[in-house]
């Protein structure tokens, strides 16, 4: 079997690739595959895929070519790894996992809006991490993560989301200094905190769109799909 210790120290690249990055943009971490149709559209449609380290075994059994592999490349298939090792970079901080080395290379690199699928499953304590990164890391753009399920986005200052009457909707936070305020939904928020970091989960829509405001830091939505 290909030695991963001889492409670690001889051949993958430790710094960003050259060639220019086109949108839309869409990181696959080493998670679940996707299997719901809305993940599996964001895949299909873009024109930038960066992989997760080991999410390039998944990649490779649905077809898919990556375009960037970003992480310590401690998961990926020593037979890809020297297939792909000409789009590798070589993260080996092990402060960070595979999924917040790729956001942190591509926000110095100002995409506009990164989609990312593959983040959950199979071990719910890296979802969790994930889920969380997305509060802690520093990002400047637009921010998507997509499950089985539904899709979380990124907020801060104010954002409207499109919705439908009943639609599931939570807010995630780390910051219990921030002031939320909503429109749209059943449960309305007016200039105000939250004392837990649960109270903002299971609210629903009662319109089309969603209004919300927040004072400072940044949120988590997530809003289910329409069945």
């Amino acid at each position: 079997m290909t030695n991963k210790n001889y492409f670690t120290k001889n051949g993958l690249k430790k710094t960003g690739l050259m060639h220019k990055i086109c949108e839309p943009v869409t990181v696959v971490a080493n998670g679940t595959y996707p299997s719901h149709h809305v993940p599996i559209k964001i895949l299909n449609n873009s024109k930038t895929i960066v992989s997760c380290d080991g999410a390039t075994n998944s990649l490779e059994k649905n077809n898919i070519k990556p375009d960037i592999i970003i992480g310590d490349m401690d998961s990926i298939e020593n037979d890809l790894l020297l297939k792909y090792r000409s789009i590798c970079i070589l993260d080996s901080n092990q402060d960070q996992n595979d999924l917040r080395k790729a956001l942190i290379w591509l926000n110095k690199k100002n995409i506009a809006s990164v989609s990312i699928i593959g983040a959950t499953g199979k071990r719910d304590d890296h979802a969790i991490a994930n889920i969380l990164s997305l509060l802690e890391i520093d990002w400047n753009n637009e921010l998507y993560l997509y499950t089985n399920y539904g899709v979380f986005t990124l907020i801060n200052g104010n954002h409207c989301l499109e919705s439908y009457i009943k639609h599931q909707v939570s807010i995630f936070f780390i910051d219990n200094t921030i002031k939320f305020s909503t429109k749209g939904l059943k449960y309305k928020l007016k200039n105000q905190t939250l004392s837990t970091r649960y109270m903002g989960a299971l609210n629903e829509s009662t319109g089309s769109l969603i209004n919300l405001e927040i004072s400072h830091g940044k949120a988590l939505v997530f809003q289910s799909y329409k069945k």
